[in-house]
C-alpha cells in the first residue's frame, strides 16, 4: 500500500491569499439593515468554501494589477463552523441569532461525527491549535465581500483543512445544495 502524504487533518500556509478550506476565527463584520441600523456579527469559526481556482485567479489578478473582468470575485462563500458540543445541546445559534434548536441525541450525533448525516459536516479537533470538534450546518452559509475577508484574513486565519478533507467538504456541501426537494405526502 502506498503511504499517503497527508499526515494531518489541518495544515498551515503562508497566508498570502485565501484558500479553499481556510478556517478563520473570531471573524467580525457589520451588516446594514433596511432601517439603516448596523448589526455586528461575530462568528467564532468560518470555513472558506469558494473554489480554490477562483480564489487563486482573483488573487493573481489583484497582485498583477490586471483588470480582467472574467476573473472578478465579489464575494467569498463561507460556512460557519460551530463547537460540536453546542450543536449537540441546541445552543450553537444562541449568541448569533438568539435561537435555540432541538438537542441532538447520541445516535444522531454519532452519525454526524461520522459524516453520515447529509446536513452536517464534522471537523476534527486539534489540541495543538486549541481547536475543538466543530460541526458545519450546510443550511447556514453566507457570502462576505472579498475585500472584507482579505482585509481581516491575516488576523483571523487559524489553519487550513488539508486537501483530501477539504475536497470532501466541498463535495458534500455541493451535494447538499443541489438536492432535489420532494413534496411531503
Amino acid at each position: 500500500m502506498l503511504k499517503s502524504r497527508i499526515e494531518s487533518y489541518y495544515v498551515s500556509h503562508d497566508k498570502l491569499r485565501l484558500t479553499l478550506g481556510d478556517i478563520l476565527q473570531n471573524f467580525k463584520f457589520n451588516v446594514v439593515l433596511n432601517d439603516n441600523s448596523v448589526v455586528e456579527f461575530c462568528y467564532k469559526y468560518l470555513v472558506v468554501v469558494t473554489q480554490d481556482c477562483d480564489l487563486e485567479q482573483w488573487y493573481s489578478n489583484l497582485k498583477e494589477n490586471k483588470q480582467e473582468k472574467n476573473q472578478f470575485l465579489a464575494n467569498v462563500l463561507v460556512l460557519p463552523a460551530f463547537v460540536a458540543q453546542e450543536v449537540k445541546e441546541g445552543i450553537a445559534y444562541k449568541n448569533l441569532f438568539n435561537i435555540e434548536q432541538r438537542k441532538i441525541g447520541s445516535d444522531e450525533f454519532k452519525k454526524i461525527k461520522q459524516n453520515k448525516n447529509e446536513r452536517y459536516h464534522f471537523l476534527n479537533e486539534d489540541s495543538k491549535l486549541y481547536l475543538q470538534e466543530l460541526i458545519i450546518d450546510f443550511k447556514h452559509y453566507l457570502t462576505i465581500p472579498y475585500d472584507i475577508v482579505a482585509y481581516k484574513y491575516k488576523d483571523c486565519y487559524l489553519t487550513t483543512i488539508n486537501e483530501l478533507f477539504r475536497e470532501n467538504l466541498s463535495q458534500r456541501f455541493a451535494n447538499y445544495l443541489s438536492r432535489i426537494p420532494l413534496p411531503e405526502f
